[in-house]
């Protein structure tokens, strides 16, 4: 026979888990009310023509890339009017990782329908060497991406990271500050260090 004061633990238990599971789904739910999928495009790849330098022969390399993302409302309440921002993350040559281009698109989505867009265009650096005691190439290379989607009362319903890790390094409210103006000397001196 069970006691009443075994009875009341498993009520309390029971409440406890209740208020876990209440508590905890918000974290996923960002995930789960839109489905966020994205795949990383080449829009263009050149090659410099080729020069002898100390080290060894070697052409410069740019490449540009983009992401495109597909969103796919998995709930009713995530339909509607969103603004979504992103921003892609590069590692530099000297292994630093900065966000190279951010922006902000406003989309209508519609329950369980795809909806796309495409980010603005990233160019990666790099120099290849084809000759020498190390040839090889040392380029930036992306690094990931963050992606956060507000509903039209400002609210979060959907936010991905990928890798998970990056998102330590994106500073939303920075990102979305003016961006201050470069030097044209200074400019040219970050495009030949690829930061």
């Amino acid at each position: 026979m069970y006691s009443w004061r075994h009875t009341f633990g498993i009520s309390t238990a029971a409440a406890c888990l209740a208020v876990m599971v209440t508590i905890a789904p918000p974290n996923v739910a960002r995930g789960a009310a839109i489905r966020i999928s994205a795949v990383r495009k080449t829009a263009s790849y050149h090659k410099s023509s080729q020069q002898d330098l100390p080290r060894g022969p070697s052409r410069a390399v740019e490449k540009r890339v983009y992401y495109r993302f597909t969103l796919l409302p998995q709930t009713p309440d995530a339909a509607g009017y969103v603004n979504i921002r992103w921003v892609i993350m590069i590692e530099g040559i000297d292994g630093r990782i900065r966000p190279a281009e951010y922006g902000e698109s406003n989309l209508h989505l519609e329950f369980a329908k795809p909806a796309e867009f495409k980010t603005r265009t990233v160019t990666l650096r790099g120099r290849e060497w084809s000759g020498g005691k190390n040839p090889g190439m040392v380029a930036q290379k992306t690094a990931g991406y963050g992606l956060i989607i507000h509903n039209e009362h400002g609210g979060i319903i959907a936010e991905k990271y990928d890798p998970p890790s990056i998102r330590s390094a994106i500073d939303w409210n920075k990102l979305a500050q003016p961006k201050k103006k470069v030097p044209p000397r200074l400019r040219k001196i970050l495009k030949k260090s690829g930061r």
